[in-house]
């Protein structure tokens, strides 16, 4: 019984902060029946011998820019949302609803890939058979991808290798920038101290500009002077304007 997960190393870390590795790879859920010499050659990450991919990797290249541009989307007005990638379920569904496996199979199809021909008695029509498998896509994906590193790209199918590559490059964006909101000219940050009775305003500090996150800053608008009674006013201009609330 084998996991696809080979040698622990820091790779591990960065594709769980990139949200490509949300579950356990030493998982049985993600395990693989292997004879010795299969187990031998697979968990060998640095000169691979076998390892197997999604049949359909167009549908996890469409299935990330689709996901990318909603990512976006939800960045332009402020919002985060983590990157989401289609487990062993959704792969599975993707096949059924395209007819390529049936609706009790255990999960999606997957492509075997020999580097070394240490299986020389398998005819190669049957090697190229793609299986299907329960455990998580991204699993397999991200053996694929560190086996571009080998020196025997010559046996790395070539259309796959660029679909593998092409993964790589849309895995290892950027997450979308958050919109951040633009300082106002006309706005001003009070820090003020709050108590029983409400906002004391004779404390207030004033941070001119900006809008400033404090547990007590209330933003307060700051527009051009605008005089009500002003020094252009005479006593009876005055007492005119407010001559009804006097009477």
């Amino acid at each position: 019984m084998c996991l696809p997960r080979g040698i622990i190393n820091w790779f591990e870390s960065l594709l769980i902060s990139r949200g490509l590795l949300s579950f356990d790879l030493a998982s049985m859920e993600n395990a693989i029946a292997l004879c010795p010499t299969c187990h031998t050659n697979f968990d060998n990450t640095s000169d691979p011998g076998f390892f197997f991919v999604p049949a359909d990797l167009e549908y996890f290249i469409r299935f990330e820019k689709d996901d990318y541009l909603r990512r976006t989307q939800q960045a332009s007005i402020g919002l985060q949302s983590p990157r989401v990638c289609p487990d062993a379920m959704a792969y599975q569904q993707h096949q059924h609803a395209h007819g390529e496996v049936p609706a009790q199979a255990l999960g999606g199809l997957y492509q075997r890939i020999f580097l070394q021909s240490y299986l020389p008695f398998m005819p190669q029509d049957q090697a190229n058979i793609p299986k299907s498998w329960h455990g998580h896509p991204m699993a397999a994906i991200r053996r694929a991808i560190l086996a571009t590193g080998t020196m025997r790209l010559d046996r790395y199918p070539e259309q796959i290798y660029l679909q593998i590559r092409e993964l790589q490059k849309l895995y290892s964006r950027a997450d979308p920038e958050l919109l951040r909101a633009q300082p106002h000219p006309d706005i001003t940050v009070a820090f003020c101290q709050v108590g029983e009775e409400g906002v004391d305003t004779t404390t207030c500090i004033e941070q001119p500009r900006g809008m400033v996150q404090a547990a007590h800053g209330i933003p307060v608008r700051s527009p051009s002077p605008s005089w009500t009674i002003g020094p252009n006013l005479s006593v009876q201009d005055i007492l005119h304007r407010y001559q009804h609330l006097l009477s």
